[in-house]
């Protein structure tokens, strides 16, 4: 009880220093060893209570936004990152231990240019993960994914393409195993 007060209270005055992390109450929790952090013309929102747990990274660049919606769980050593785009988590999602979701990629399809010189890849770049989700330990998920709501994703996947409502996918890439019943 004694960390999360103090997690509490350091989120709650960290929160009140940044006004791009908007939250629509304090009642969450967030270990004090994660990092959430905003750049440039971004912004995170918090709709309701969440679960952040240890070592979760968020970094959410220029001109991006991340919703995280009611009752959705983050797991330990997890990394979210942003850049001009939308990350948006719905409701009651749980994100297992070590997913990482990234929004961008890099051009590379000039072969006389620098890879690093290229800039990022715009045209397909926000991630929509759907309410009632469960994204399994290991996963990872790229750039202009949308996963429909009751979406589960088997450990260690890459997630490389969109998947409806209520599948079950795993692999690498991930591939539709079945529909939930």
């Amino acid at each position: 009880m004694g960390l999360y007060r103090k997690t509490y209270n350091y989120i709650k005055y960290k929160f009140s220093k940044n006004p791009l992390i908007k939250c629509s109450s304090y009642n969450f929790y967030i270990h004090a060893t994660s990092s959430l952090k905003t750049y440039g013309n971004s912004s995170i929102e918090i709709n309701g209570t969440i679960n952040i747990q240890r070592y979760v990274l968020i970094d959410i660049y220029t001109n991006s936004r991340l919703i995280i919606n009611n009752n959705s769980y983050i797991g330990d050593y997890s990394i979210l990152r942003g850049d001009r785009c939308h990350i948006h988590i719905g409701s009651n999602t749980i994100i297992g231990q070590g997913v990482k979701i990234y929004s961008t990629n890099h051009k590379f399809n000039k072969k006389d240019i620098l890879i690093r010189e290229q800039d990022i890849d715009l045209e397909k770049n926000d991630i929509f993960i759907g309410n009632d989700c469960w994204i399994g330990g290991g996963a990872i998920i790229v750039p202009g994914v949308k996963l429909g709501n009751g979406v589960v994703v088997g450990a260690g996947s890459i997630v490389t393409k969109s998947f409806p409502d209520y599948a079950v996918v795993a692999g690498n890439p991930a591939k539709l195993i079945k529909y939930r019943e």
